[in-house]
């Protein structure tokens, strides 16, 4: 079974939370994440992003938002690329959106390098 985990960024503290904090979801799907000191953040002040239940290639868990480097090493049907995307769900899947390529996360090596929250820059566009 994938372990279900959470992290969330800080929109005011500009700042990513995910150590003693943890978020509880009502019957009403709002949100409410909690610090370990007891302080009750906003919901409206956090982004909150899913671990995906996979690890990069250093073990790295891969959350939404990660930016991941994708490589895929030459063979003898095609060549090898590597591009940079964003870590996203949609259409019931996580995928690394690029706009030149839409890759599956059974096939590439995967590296995270960032997030869009901290490292905003290195994601062109």
């Amino acid at each position: 079974m994938r372990e279900i985990k959470f992290r969330a960024w800080d929109t005011n503290r500009e700042e990513m939370v995910t150590e003693g904090a943890f978020i509880q979801v009502s019957g009403e799907g709002g949100y409410f994440v909690y610090h370990e000191d007891e302080t009750v953040w906003e919901a409206d002040d956090h982004i909150i992003l899913q671990y995906i239940g996979l690890e990069d290639k250093d073990g790295k868990e891969i959350y939404e938002g990660d930016i991941c480097r994708v490589t895929e090493p030459d063979t003898q049907y095609h060549d090898g690329f590597e591009y940079v995307g964003d870590v996203r769900y949609a259409h019931n899947r996580f995928y690394v959106h690029c706009p030149e390529y839409h890759p599956e996360f059974r096939v590439h090596q995967y590296e995270v390098i960032g997030n869009l929250y901290e490292n905003p820059k290195l994601i062109s566009n």
